[in-house]
């Protein structure tokens, strides 16, 4: 059976997705298909903060997955042109219609010019499901710039910026 969909971050199988292992059996084994067809065995690696989880996939001797590439979310535009890419391999178009930011100042000086925003959540045009939740959200430049959320109807994209700070986190954990 099919638990839901992610996508993968590095070449050494670390995947992002918004399954939530609490809610399947504990003792199940799970498994990740990759683009290639490859079916490979999966672990937990981390429960981030933003509702992603990062999975680790235990990939064969030499083996490289394909990845996908992160682009800077916080360069994002409301009214942006982005496309969702479906597990089926359906492109889906639509916009960033909402963008959450969160601003801190770098300095106690500080100024509109040395302000960091970063983008916390992209709020989307594009009709999420099940079917598509964990999906890249892809910038028409080709850079990866969230991953796609789907929980009780909401259109949501985590963006990449926040997806690099949970791996950045796994980095830090030497996982």
């Amino acid at each position: 059976d099919i638990v839901g969909f992610g996508t993968v971050l590095a070449p050494t199988g670390l995947i992002a997705s918004d399954v939530n292992v609490k809610n399947y059996a504990a003792e199940a084994k799970y498994f990740a298909v990759l683009y290639d067809g490859k079916e490979v065995p999966i672990a937990l690696a981390l429960e981030d903060k933003s509702g992603l989880f990062f999975f680790q996939a235990a990939l064969p001797e030499g083996y490289k997955a394909d990845a996908v590439a992160l682009g800077n979310s916080d360069k994002l535009k409301l009214g942006q042109a982005v496309l969702v890419i479906a597990p089926s391999g359906e492109l889906q178009k639509g916009i960033i219609s909402g963008l959450v930011k969160d601003s801190t100042a770098e300095t106690a000086t500080s100024t509109p010019e040395n302000q960091v925003t970063s983008v916390k959540l992209i709020k989307l045009s594009i009709a999420l499901s099940l079917e598509n939740s964990g999906s890249p959200l892809v910038s028409l430049g080709g850079e990866t710039v969230g991953v796609t959320f789907y929980r009780d109807g909401a259109k949501v994209s985590v963006p990449s910026n926040v997806i690099k700070e949970g791996m950045a986190a796994l980095s830090a954990a030497g996982r």
